[in-house]
């Protein structure tokens, strides 16, 4: 509605115009744009991102372990039983994306005790949702991807989805990236969960194993082997470029688990360890030989010697929740841990 004279006029004035020319009064009753009062707003969702991963999330977790079993027989090539059409088979359909050829339509059998991603994965195809996909993805196609960012860990999702794209002559939609990140976090979910079971069968699932056995040349030793001084050598270093905002990412709840990162919970045991904050120091400290040191001197020399460690300041600390990662490695270049920064600089 207008509710000014002087709108009227300028709507009167703005019809008279667009009337001499049909293209653009076609373009002007399709959009609805009638009124000066701006664009209509689209309806919000009903459930908030937060909502709607924590479903999508627990529904995949739901049926992992099928997924799993079902990725093993398709990686082995073993035979799967037909299910029995009298038992309640039927069929849906699905549209399918590989490296080069795409199916509009595809059909697929479902048993009817059978998730549907079960019914795909077993053919060498894995939904782009969990409940009721209309989009599948090869598993080689998957795979490829994965290599790919073995080898180039920038190359994105979005890359991967337009070169897809340009090979199908298809144009790039952001929602395709989107169900393609969707099944690739299910694929490495399912990749993880295999090298657990492997793990578990090789005994090599203990906390400290990585450690002990990362480096084949550092920790193996021969019969008789003469003592090595220094035994072995690691180094240890920070970065302080990964940094990450507090409340960031607060949509996604899932905690990646991995045997190089020690978990948050572990890290917090030791944040009353440190006596004083980066940067300050402290009063009269008791030395080992019984003498004290004066008040305005460093605690440690290594936060006068090396100011590179040093750098955090106190404002850095209370915007970033994670201000880097310390890792450490043996001479050959194992990683043996993998820490992170959490508030605090390098010292």
């Amino acid at each position: 509605m207008v509710d000014t004279r002087a709108q009227q006029l300028m709507l009167h004035e703005l019809v008279s115009y667009i009337g001499k020319f049909p293209f653009f009064w076609g373009v002007f009753i399709c959009n609805g744009s009638c009124s000066f009062q701006g664009r209509h707003r689209r309806r919000r969702p009903p459930r908030s991102r937060l909502q709607r991963n924590r479903q999508c999330h627990s529904a995949w977790t739901l049926q992992m372990p099928a997924l799993v079993a079902g990725y093993l027989c398709w990686k082995h090539r073993e035979a799967i039983p037909i299910p029995n059409v009298e038992a309640g088979m039927f069929m849906f359909h699905v549209s399918t994306v590989d490296i080069l050829v795409s199916t509009p339509l595809m059909s697929v059998l479902q048993a009817a005790d059978e998730l549907a991603n079960v019914s795909l994965i077993n053919v060498g195809l894995l939904g782009c949702s969990p409940i009721q996909p209309k989009i599948a993805v090869s598993l080689q196609c998957l795979e490829l991807y994965h290599q790919i960012c073995w080898c180039k860990p920038s190359f994105s999702v979005q890359a991967m989805v337009k070169v897809l794209c340009a090979l199908h002559n298809v144009r790039f939609f952001q929602l395709l990236r989107d169900q393609f990140a969707i099944a690739f976090d299910a694929y490495l979910d399912i990749l993880r969960r295999v090298q657990e079971l492997a793990n578990i069968a090789l005994k090599r699932d203990g906390p400290h194993w990585r450690m002990l056995h990362s480096c084949p040349a550092c920790d193996y030793k021969q019969e008789n082997e003469p003592a090595l001084i220094p035994a072995r050598m690691d180094s240890m270093d920070g970065n302080s470029s990964l940094k990450r905002v507090d409340g960031s990412g607060h949509a996604d709840e899932r905690v990646f688990k991995t045997s190089y990162l020690i978990s948050p919970d572990e890290v917090d045991t030791f944040k009353d360890d440190v006596r004083l904050r980066p940067g300050t120091h402290g009063t009269a400290i008791t030395d080992t030989a019984g003498g004290t040191t004066p008040a305005g001197v460093s605690e440690s020399a290594c936060t006068d010697n090396w100011k590179t460690a040093n750098t955090i300041s106190d404002n850095t600390v209370k915007v970033f929740e994670q201000t880097g990662i310390f890792i450490s490695a043996c001479r050959h270049g194992m990683i043996q841990t993998l820490a992170e920064m959490r508030r605090s600089g390098e010292l």
